[in-house]
């Protein structure tokens, strides 16, 4: 099955690793794939201790937000993502895991790096035979009809609002 975990709000790879949790806790294999970060924040860098979590990031070359890239960091970026989107489905293809997490890969089709076809092509082959759990802001229609869950975080507070930095352990 296919969960969406979307919104403004605070909390979607959180979502998607408690739910990985849940499921390697019962022996499931989870390959957790990250997208658009760094792996810095504090439950990723937990989650490679636990058995049955293999936990990949994507944007190992880069450092920073899409938006203030340059064109050749941009570029770099894109292969690295396009490299991980293949590692998914391949893990996809030949049944290395029973929970596939792509975080943010919203934000890799939003920006234009990875195309949602090639998502909704991943989705539609393999959807039925294992859980895939999607993450990200701005989910098309066709993406949200695609999933059995979509679950909506909304942004009704935050300290960011207000000039607070983020805080280690609680926001990253």
């Amino acid at each position: 099955m296919v969960h969406i975990y979307t919104g403004d709000g605070k909390g979607k790879t959180t979502a998607a690793l408690g739910l990985s949790f849940r499921a390697a806790g019962r022996g499931l294999r989870v390959a957790f794939l990250e997208f658009l970060k760094d792996g810095n924040s504090g439950e990723v860098l937990l989650a490679k201790s636990v058995p049955n979590m293999n936990i990949r990031c994507f944007q190992t070359t880069v450092n920073g937000f899409f938006w203030n890239m340059t064109e050749p960091e941009r570029e770099v970026l894109k292969a690295e993502t396009q490299a991980g989107f293949a590692f998914a489905a391949n893990c996809a293809a030949n049944r290395l895991c029973d929970m596939l997490v792509l975080d943010e890969i919203a934000g890799c089709i939003a920006n234009g790096i990875l195309s949602e076809n090639d998502v909704l092509a991943l989705l539609k082959n393999y959807g039925k035979t294992l859980e895939i759990v999607l993450t990200g802001r701005d989910f098309s229609q066709e993406m949200r009809s695609a999933a059995d869950y979509v679950s909506e975080i909304r942004a009704v507070k935050h300290p960011f609002d207000t000039g607070t930095a983020p805080r280690e352990g609680i926001e990253f």
